[in-house]
């Protein structure tokens, strides 16, 4: 009985050392979403069709802005921390929930049935509002459902989009649909962001890159997750970086931008501040990419110069096209 009672002690001893630091982490995490919570104003706007939309203002007076829309079946809130740190960096951030979509409470209750067909136009909603509150540089970043409505959206933006970031976003959901006859259409910077292990969503983000015009550039990370999982994930350091970079590089900064890039592999730094060169390795890979070479790159050029970059690009291992 005593050796029954003594392997119980040691298997409690153990369940309890898995669970203590998972629930401690747990609740970093809800400080953290409450603190973001709180730096936040509820707003409501229309969207371009007439739907009355709820959502979330992060930051105050700021010129740049910042739409965040998010994936299905999630709500505004799956972006609220990300937004904080928008804000916290000099932007003017705005999460919503998409048409037919009522968490309720904090999250808000858009109005309206679910249509995934049309919610591009609930993005162009959120870009007048954000206007309005006085930004007068837009970026958008979706996730999922979210970044291609953001893609068509921009495509149909009466002012021109800085830069629209996918995270997973597929080429086409339930009649929503970014083929070339949108892509075409964009000007500004596109970044299309996926994880290797989200197979569907890595081989949209290929095709999304092959399709756009330039400027634009595609990273296929060393990650299973999806969406705004990306930005919370194994490789959620890498992720923020890159989509924090990407919008001062065509939305405008206020700060020089000094990034710390992480991959699975290896840790290096990099530092692009007033048009710096600079460099990162990527571990395990053999590739050293400038950053003032990148945003030349992305900028685009003539047309021997884009026939060079596009053979680079077939010759550069998977998932490091910049």
């Amino acid at each position: 009985m005593r050796g029954r009672r003594t392997r119980g002690a040691g298997i409690l001893v153990v369940v309890l050392a898995c669970i203590i630091p998972l629930l401690s982490a747990c609740g970093r995490g809800q400080q953290q979403h409450d603190a973001a919570l709180a730096g936040s104003t509820a707003v409501s706007f229309d969207s371009a069709d007439g739907v009355h939309l709820e959502g979330r203002l992060f930051g105050r007076g700021n010129s740049i802005g910042v739409v965040l829309s998010h994936m299905l079946p999630a709500d505004q809130s799956s972006w609220w921390d990300f937004a904080q740190i928008l804000a916290d960096s000099g932007y003017l951030a705005l999460t919503f929930d998409f048409r037919g979509y009522c968490p309720g409470g904090n999250a808000g209750c858009s109005k309206g049935e679910r249509d995934i067909s049309r919610i591009w136009q609930d993005v162009l909603g959120a870009v007048d509002f954000i206007r309005s509150q006085g930004a007068d540089s837009v970026s958008l970043v979706g996730a999922s459902m979210g970044g291609t409505a953001s893609l068509v959206a921009a495509a149909h933006a009466s002012t021109p989009i800085a830069a629209v970031i996918t995270l997973s976003a597929p080429t086409s959901i339930e009649g929503l649909v970014a083929d070339p006859n949108v892509l075409t259409l964009l000007s500004g910077g596109k970044l299309f962001i996926a994880g290797v292990g989200d197979a569907s969503a890595a081989t949209s983000a290929e095709q999304l890159y092959e399709q756009s015009p330039p400027p634009k550039r595609v990273e296929i990370v060393p990650a299973d997750d999806h969406g705004t999982d990306l930005l919370t994930g194994s490789q959620s350091e890498e992720v923020r970086t890159l989509v924090l970079s990407y919008i001062a590089q065509f939305g405008g900064t206020r700060e020089p931008l000094s990034a710390r890039v992480r991959n699975a592999r290896g840790t290096s730094r990099c530092s692009a501040d007033a048009g710096q060169g600079c460099s990162w390795h990527r571990a395990g890979v053999g590739l050293m990419v400038t950053v003032r070479e990148q945003q030349l790159n992305d900028r685009g050029g003539d047309d021997e110069a884009e026939e060079a970059r596009d053979r680079e690009l077939r010759e550069r291992p998977h998932g490091l096209r910049g």
